[in-house]
């Protein structure tokens, strides 16, 4: 009987002799450290957890945000809202009016539309709109009367309550920034303003004095070369300085907006204009130089 080679795996894992199939249950416990049946149903459920890896790697690409609640919370922020309109969004948000009961619609009414108010004050204010109710005990006639005529208050203040608090649900998801409207307010201005008065490429000049006392200017009404996609980023350069700077829109405001104009029509056709003045120069002084020969 021949002797069998037995060979030693990775850190003296002992593998099975050539020419014999390998011990699942051996070979499980010695690569994975569990019994055969736990491998397989881990094994079992990879599909499952690739798919619930693939719906969380959707849904991130999505929002970032928790929930949609969270999102809006974080979108009121960089809208300008203060805290507490965000607080107050946030307070809101989470009530259900129609299982709240009518003296609880009243509090709340309170509480969002008086801030100054502690909840002593709000007490005080409860008790003043529903009425006081008499000692029981001494007056059950009048108490029972009383606690009446108080549902039917509490009922018709809750349904003003209820129509002021469903209002502000729908309120507190807007910004009523005077800053932010009124950046918006110059954004929109200033690019009507713009579409409208740089539908083409404005004729640029160049001055140029040499020390000899000659002079170089580019042709009357040079236009460079602009394509459309370069004269669109120009206007939103523009239209973001002016409205960064809060330049107004009247008459200083417009010479203000052509300079900015101007600057970047040149910055981005400083290639044409150089190549522009040379050939000039070079037909210039070719022009020259023939004038000298004929002199001759």
């Amino acid at each position: 009987m021949e002797p069998q080679i037995v060979s030693t795996g990775a850190e003296g894992q002992t593998l099975p002799p050539q020419g014999q199939e390998p011990n699942f249950e051996t070979l499980t416990k010695e690569q994975f450290g569990y019994e055969p049946a736990t491998v397989k149903e881990m094994i079992s459920k990879l599909p499952t957890l690739q798919a619930q890896l693939q719906q969380y790697e959707a849904e991130k690409q999505i929002s970032p945000f928790a929930n949609p609640f969270v999102q809006k919370m974080n979108e009121l922020f960089k809208e300008g809202a203060t805290p507490q309109h965000v607080l107050k969004y946030a307070q809101i948000q989470s009530m259900d009016f129609e299982k709240m009961n009518p003296e609880a619609l009243i509090r709340t009414h309170l509480q969002l539309k008086n801030s100054v108010l502690n909840a002593e004050d709000i007490e005080l204010l409860i008790e003043d709109k529903l009425g006081a109710l008499p000692d029981k005990d001494e007056y059950p006639e009048e108490y029972a009367r009383a606690v009446k005529l108080r549902d039917v208050k509490a009922k018709l203040e809750a349904e003003e309550a209820k129509k002021y608090l469903t209002s502000q649900k729908s309120e507190l998801e807007k910004i009523t920034n005077p800053e932010t409207e009124q950046r918006r307010a110059l954004e929109a201005g200033w690019n009507q303003v713009l579409e409208t008065s740089i539908k083409d490429v404005p004729a640029i000049d160049l001055n140029i004095e040499f020390e000899d006392g000659g002079k170089y200017s580019l042709p009357e009404g040079y236009k460079p070369k602009i394509s459309p996609e370069q004269l669109t980023a120009i206007r939103q350069n523009v239209l973001k300085s002016l409205v960064s700077q809060g330049v107004p829109l009247n008459e200083a405001g417009m010479q203000k907006a052509n300079e900015m104009v101007m600057f970047n029509v040149r910055v981005l056709s400083q290639d044409d204009i150089l190549k522009t003045v040379i050939s000039d120069v070079a037909a210039s002084v070719e022009q020259a130089v023939y004038a000298k020969l004929n002199t001759k």
